[in-house]
């Protein structure tokens, strides 16, 4: 095709989209097809669920509120995405984290679900929680890992999960995002958002992208 023809068709198509507006754009370009994903686990409706952190000290001396910033964003997401599901009240758990010290830590999945009076203890190990770039520290880019365990507290061996998974979040989702008016903590929180809808979604038939 010759550079004149090259040129026409380029113009007749920039003068199809504008004619056509967003509806013509959406023929010419369609959308990524999606399959459905079954739940991994979908006990959860109804149920009362104690979100519990662990955190090792590092982590709290880069935020010495990560442990309630994780389990509120996995509790927004899963109280959105699981119909039904019911919360022990986040600040009861951290309240008695902080004023018993490493105590807790000793305690049982059972004993910790009677505790709060749960159905289910998610017990999330915080692995990675970070603001900077795991490679290059100098790059604002935030960094969650956490190991998730499920622990039916009405089951005789409640310390054999129901369900464990793994959750890896980063943000900004680009290298070109600006970030310079974030401060850690807000790339901490956008990561944590993040974090917490991929975990959520696992309890739930969703979308995804072949």
């Amino acid at each position: 095709m010759s550079g004149g023809r090259r040129t026409i068709w380029s113009v007749a198509l920039v003068c199809t989209l504008s004619a056509a507006g967003c509806q013509g754009a959406y023929f010419l370009f369609p959308k990524e097809p999606r399959k459905k994903v079954a739940a991994e686990f979908d006990k959860l409706p109804g149920k009362n669920i104690a979100i519990i952190v662990w955190a090792d000290q590092a982590t709290l001396d880069t935020d010495f509120a990560a442990r309630y910033r994780t389990a509120e964003a996995v509790r927004y997401f899963l109280s959105r995405a699981v119909k039904g599901s019911k919360f022990v009240d986040l600040r009861d758990i951290t309240d008695f984290q902080e004023q018993s010290g490493s105590d807790w830590e000793s305690l049982s999945n059972r004993e910790l679900g009677q505790r709060f009076k749960a159905d289910y203890v998610m017990r999330i190990d915080l692995l990675e929680y970070t603001p900077r770039a795991r490679d290059a520290r100098e790059v604002r880019k935030g960094q969650v890992r956490g190991g998730v365990s499920l622990f039916d507290v009405s089951q005789p061996g409640p310390d054999r999960s129901a369900y464990a998974t793994e959750v890896m979040a980063s943000w900004p989702p680009t290298s070109n995002y600006d970030v310079l008016n974030y401060s850690d903590i807000d790339i901490l929180n956008a990561t944590l958002r993040v974090f917490g809808e991929r975990l959520a979604q696992k309890f739930v038939e969703h979308e995804e992208n072949y």
